[in-house]
């Protein structure tokens, strides 16, 4: 049997461009940092997450990964490609996946997702499709 997490949220994934700034001198730091939006979405999407993840387990090495943001939620200029990356950081960092760089597919797509977002990850094995 293939073991799938499945997780919905109404917390769409914000664009990777809108995720880090550049650090300024009254930051203390250098480099890249989080944006205030960035944080602000991964801690509600964080309990979205933790919430489904208390009736499932982790996917633990490879995998593959569907994520679908609902088509009312798509800006004109949106580029539904740049929304995984923040995505799939969060789920490594809430230790639904062991580390996004294992992942083997994913497809990111607008659809039907109850106003938000579904992610269906499933452990990567000998499944039709799946190259092997």
């Amino acid at each position: 049997m293939t073991h799938t997490v499945r997780i919905a949220s109404p917390h769409v994934p914000i664009s990777v461009n809108k995720a880090y700034r550049n650090a300024t001198a009254r930051d203390h730091v250098k480099g890249r940092i989080k944006t205030k939006e960035y944080t602000t979405w991964a801690n509600a999407f964080g309990w979205d997450v933790k919430a489904a993840m208390a009736r499932q387990k982790p996917i633990l090495g490879p995998y593959s990964i569907v994520i679908t943001i609902d088509r009312s939620k798509r800006h004109p200029l949106a580029d539904v490609t740049n929304m995984e990356k923040c995505l799939a950081d969060c789920l490594q960092n809430l230790g639904v996946i062991e580390n996004d760089r294992l992942c083997e597919r994913s497809v990111i797509q607008w659809g039907s997702a109850q106003g938000g977002v579904s992610i269906e990850i499933t452990a990567w094995g000998v499944l039709p499709g799946n190259g092997e």
